[in-house]
């Protein structure tokens, strides 16, 4: 029983019997405690139980000590799954992990395999089904890989080498069905520091974003079938690039942000606006948060603060602001919990734009550098819907 109801039945019970109270004072006394129950019973009240509110958002963390690399699966606001990956799978624990928001695959990648190749360790947490690979594709002596990204359909490997023309930027399509690896050269490059990042699958075609000569960005269309390049956009300047509803998007910080929206085929540009919003999106290819018209970005704060950025959805076509979590919001609510004593782990902070829940990770010093971690969930404006705590640091959260 609540602590709170316990202590009103004994009041209610103090005043009525031992202070034999009339029955039209113990109403309005009734009435007096009632009250007190249910503004006691705030947002924050055990929130290390069971979720006060249905909470759909499934969370996916990785999990790593000395000993081994663990997934722990957070369904429904509660601790559903804590697998032994690196006993399950045979993952070191020195292995990379990579996962993408609303999928269910997770992986996990080291170098070094048969042949040079890849090694890889791949679970899906819809099925329980594993897929282990020792050596995607062959690399050649100078070939060095340094991305990996995978489809339900393909794994893809960006790498470089060198001959006795010069260095180049390649790419590794390992076909999941005829076990065959092809390498394509994507561009010559200089030594000089270069961009690329994963890229993104649609349909038979594949969209990766390079390095032009002169640094700007590039984006380059490939067939996957007869692997030739069909199309190719140069940029203005380097910028980040993502696909929604089969339309190409490209976002250019000066030192707002530039927004361009291209035809996924011929890329003939089909419109351009200004988002309200001074932001930097990095460089590369990303996967998109979206919700009808607007998109998830990182409203960077004003320093000094104890925040550094807030998530922040804007209209693509109107480029204003729809939505800006306030963040402090969110450290003052964990305040009242843990008074001075916690940190928010920023770059561990996800939002499920589906349920309109923030999902997030934060660290508490319970004395002596003793740190414990816990996932939070919060609505909109920053009030706490529910805490899980975690064993150890998780390294990755993602929402599927």
């Amino acid at each position: 029983m609540n602590i709170y109801l316990r202590t009103y039945v004994y009041l209610y019970l103090h005043f009525s019997i031992i202070h034999n109270t009339s029955t039209m004072y113990l109403k309005y006394f009734a009435i007096f405690l009632i009250c007190l129950f249910t503004l006691s019973c705030s947002k924050n009240d055990n929130p290390e139980g069971e979720p006060s509110v249905t909470i759909s958002t499934k969370v996916t963390l990785f999990i790593q000590d000395l000993a081994s690399v663990y997934l722990i699966d957070i369904v429904n606001g509660t601790m559903a799954t804590n697998i032994d990956i690196g006993t399950e799978l045979g993952v070191p624990i020195n292995a990379h992990a990579y996962g993408q928001n609303h999928n269910p695959n997770v992986s996990f990648y080291e170098t070094g395999g048969i042949g040079g190749g890849y090694r890889l360790w791949e679970k899906n947490l819809d099925t329980g089904a594993n897929f282990q690979l020792d050596g995607i594709c062959d690399f050649d002596p100078l070939e060095i890989p340094f991305s990996l990204s995978s489809t339900p359909d393909y794994f893809f490997v960006l790498t470089t080498d060198s001959d006795t023309t010069g260095a180049y930027l390649n790419l590794r399509v390992y076909n999941r069905g005829t076990n065959v690896c092809e390498k394509v050269v994507i561009t010559a490059i200089n030594f000089a520091p270069y961009s690329s990042q994963r890229p993104i699958k649609v349909g038979n075609y594949l969209y990766i974003y390079h390095d032009g000569v002169m640094g700007q960005g590039v984006v380059s269309k490939l067939n996957l079938t007869n692997f030739t390049f069909e199309n190719q956009l140069t940029l203005e300047s380097a910028g980040s690039v993502t696909v929604i509803n089969n339309v190409l998007h490209v976002f250019i910080n000066d030192p707002d942000i530039d927004h361009y929206e291209y035809n996924l085929n011929t890329f003939e540009l089909l419109r351009s606006n200004k988002l309200a919003i001074p932001n930097s999106l990095g460089v590369g290819m990303f996967d998109p948060i979206v919700t009808g018209e607007s998109m998830l970005l990182s409203n960077d704060q004003a320093q000094p603060s104890p925040i550094s950025v807030n998530p922040t959805l804007v209209n693509l076509n109107s480029g204003l602001v729809t939505l800006d979590i306030d963040m402090n919001n969110v450290k003052a609510n964990l305040d009242e919990l843990y008074p001075n004593s916690f940190v928010l782990l920023e770059s561990q902070t996800q939002l499920d734009v589906i349920n309109e829940i923030l999902v997030g990770v934060f660290s508490v010093n319970s004395g002596q550098n003793d740190l414990t971690y816990a996932v939070y969930y919060v609505d909109y404006n920053g009030n706490i819907l529910n805490l899980v705590p975690l064993d150890f640091k998780p390294y990755t959260l993602s929402i599927r």
